[in-house]
């Protein structure tokens, strides 16, 4: 059970709880959680049951005369009934996660270069680091000479 719990649920309904009463709150969003993720698999199995013989088919066609066609355009079955509304509801979430801002939110520019630098940062551990950094930095730098050469030599030429 305490894989359905993650630490982001925990600072989200802590951060939302009025001041002091983060316990209770805390308290309440476990319950909920372990109570669902207890009846999440009688649930699914029954709505498993529910569309098994059930299908849901949409298709387009194309009479002329002599001949007809047929496109399947969509086909739901069965598994395809409870792929589908888990992926509604996803694109759902993520859209209404789209309106959060929290406090002290950076730019993407700055979570890039952050990005950058988390990755970065390990080869500098290396016993040879040193000689890795050299190796990945002498390309870079060559080519970025080549790039002001050419582009100083356009201005020149101009």
């Amino acid at each position: 059970p305490a894989l359905f719990y993650s630490p982001s649920v925990t600072l989200i309904v802590s951060q939302f709880a009025p001041k002091g009463e983060a316990t209770s709150y805390l308290a309440t969003s476990s319950l909920v959680n372990y109570i669902s993720a207890g009846l999440a698999p009688i649930v699914g199995g029954l709505f498993i049951d529910f569309f098994a013989k059930r299908e849901f088919s949409w298709s387009m066609t194309w009479r002329a005369p002599g001949s007809e066609y047929v496109f399947q355009t969509l086909n739901f079955q069965a598994w395809d009934f409870f792929f589908g509304f888990a992926f509604i509801i996803g694109m759902y979430s993520l859209h209404r996660l789209a309106f959060i801002r929290e406090e002290g939110e950076i730019t993407e520019r700055t979570a890039r270069r952050e990005l950058l630098f988390r990755a970065v940062r390990p080869l500098r551990n290396f016993s040879t680091a040193g000689g890795l950094k050299y190796l990945f930095h002498y390309p870079m730098v060559k080519f970025k000479l080549h790039q002001n050469k050419r582009s100083s030599k356009k201005q020149f030429d101009r």
